[in-house]
């Protein structure tokens, strides 16, 4: 019987570690000097036209998008990840776009990061607080890194919308 109850318990363990990473969504992204896929922990449906996706974090891409996470609730608990695909690099901050900026209201009405745990490769980085403003960065200590993780811990709740959302991130 304890043999059966070990075998079940692993089995469990195995079906909730897979589970838990297939419900990443990743994206290939690019940004001096290379290349990463970068993940999120849930994201919201569309809505109508809109889309929420990791793709719409890039700096690069324009028209007023934003990532918006997809879980009950505030979104703390929530990640996005890096994974730099052509070795450690080197990076000390993020340059953040907080809120989804398609416009003033829009930023108002939608939750928005006020606390983020980061953690790397290299172990735990700190827990940072941003600032209610569009534009910031966090910074953190310069390394090289194989792999970055940014955990939102609270947020600045929207007027409207729970949904944490963030326009644009990107490893500096």
């Amino acid at each position: 019987m304890r043999i059966l109850f070990g075998l079940f318990a692993f089995c469990m363990a195995i079906a909730y570690a897979t589970q838990d990473a297939a419900a990443e969504t990743c994206v290939k992204d690019a940004w001096y000097p290379g290349s990463y896929n970068l993940c999120v922990s849930s994201v919201l449906p569309p809505q109508g036209k809109n889309t929420y996706g990791p793709g719409h974090l890039s700096f690069q891409r324009e028209g007023g998008a934003a990532w918006c996470e997809g879980v009950k609730g505030n979104g703390v608990g929530q990640t996005i990840s890096f994974q730099f695909l052509e070795g450690a690099q080197k990076v000390s901050s993020f340059d953040l776009l907080n809120g989804y900026q398609k416009s003033d209201k829009h930023f108002r009405t939608n939750g928005r990061i006020r606390r983020v745990a980061l953690s790397s490769n290299k172990g735990p980085l700190g827990v940072f607080d941003v600032h209610d403003v569009k534009y910031t960065s966090i910074d953190f200590p310069e390394g090289r890194y194989k792999w970055l993780k940014l955990e939102v811990l609270s947020v600045y709740p929207g007027t409207k919308y729970q949904d944490v959302c963030i326009t644009g991130l990107a490893p500096m």
